[in-house]
């Protein structure tokens, strides 16, 4: 884990329980994308924990957490094994994967192909 500047005090967030993983993914997620605010995103966040047992994050916390998210900084990344895999039974990560080895596979045949002229 890369230092972080400051005290190396744990945010509010880092310190939920891993129970809460899959929605600190999801808020991950919709902040990488940009399309709802901020404070939506909190609201819905602090519903979710709450599903959990867990005490709201305040705007502060999240908004220093937001900063450092986009800044790049080291925030608590969820590992692919703990997040729940969808409807469909496949992880967001082995659809990754796999979408992947498929362009891979793509890109090496069209390069086989042009050895044999």
């Amino acid at each position: 884990m890369a230092k972080r500047s400051g005290r190396g005090k744990l945010s509010s967030i880092e310190i939920l329980p891993e129970v809460c993983d899959e929605d600190i993914a999801w808020v991950n997620a919709e902040l990488k994308e940009r399309r709802i605010p901020q404070t939506e995103i909190l609201r819905e966040f602090n519903a979710r924990i709450a599903d959990h047992g867990c005490k709201p994050i305040s705007k502060g916390a999240f908004s220093r957490y937001s900063v450092r998210k986009a800044q790049g900084s080291d925030v608590r990344e969820v590992p692919p094994s703990r997040i729940a895999k969808g409807a469909s039974g496949f992880s967001s990560v082995s659809v990754g994967t796999f979408t992947a080895g498929c362009a891979l596979g793509l890109v090496l045949g069209i390069l086989l192909r042009r050895g044999d002229r």
